[in-house]
């Protein structure tokens, strides 16, 4: 019975020690999708640095309970993390305004992602803001404008579009290209290990409950 009672509590333990180091606010919780693209085109500015067929990699994090604003259809400083990867320039999420938007009309459905960010070391200017876009000109993908929490199906849309965006004291450039791929993040592993807490837990109060069930017979 004492064994029982203190594996109990030190499971008991290390589940306060996950829960309380996740959002409280409801059931908000961050949110990681992943995506790679291809460019297709490439201001001569920042020729031949960068050229067509190179590889965009990259993933962000959006909190899953931002509420929506109008007008726009935006949520606004959804996005708490950002990275992105394209030859030498590695450039994360920097300081200004940030939103994912999801539009879902008679004659098309839209999501939309702007996010600035931090200088590139290396860059011929300074990269500033990365675009993303997927348009569905048919309205067939969303439902309802909410925030999606599982990424949308590329296939889904006729438009998968991105650009990353530089500037300098000559002015802005622009890298474009085609997204493809947009994925989810596994969750992180003190999800895994909270599930497996849970399960342990009742695991031992099942068979806490059959020894006192077999000792009343």
């Amino acid at each position: 019975m004492m064994t029982t009672l203190n594996s109990r509590f030190v499971l008991g333990t290390i589940l306060w020690g996950i829960l309380s180091s996740f959002p409280t606010e409801g059931i908000a919780a961050p949110v990681t999708f992943s995506f790679t693209g291809v460019v297709s085109h490439v201001d001569a500015k920042l020729f031949p640095t960068v050229t067509a067929g190179q590889t965009l990699s990259g993933s962000y994090t959006f909190e899953s309970g931002t509420a929506l604003s109008r007008p726009g259809n935006r949520y606004n400083g959804a996005i708490t993390a950002f990275s992105a990867n394209l030859g030498p320039y590695n450039a994360v999420l920097g300081a200004g305004t940030n939103f994912i938007a999801v539009a879902n009309n008679r004659s098309f459905d839209r999501y939309a992602l702007s996010a600035p960010l931090n200088p590139a070391p290396g860059a011929p200017g300074r990269a500033f803001r990365f675009h993303l876009e997927l348009v569905d000109p048919s309205s067939g993908t969303f439902s309802n404008r909410a925030l999606p929490m599982t990424p949308p199906s590329l296939s889904s849309f006729a438009t998968t579009r991105w650009r990353l965006v530089f500037e300098n004291e000559h002015g802005t450039a622009r890298i474009r290209g085609v997204l493809t791929s947009l994925t989810a993040v596994p969750l992180p592993a003190a999800v895994l290990l909270f599930g497996a807490g849970l399960a342990a837990l009742a695991g031992l109060g099942a068979g806490s409950w059959r020894r006192r069930q077999n000792g009343l017979t």
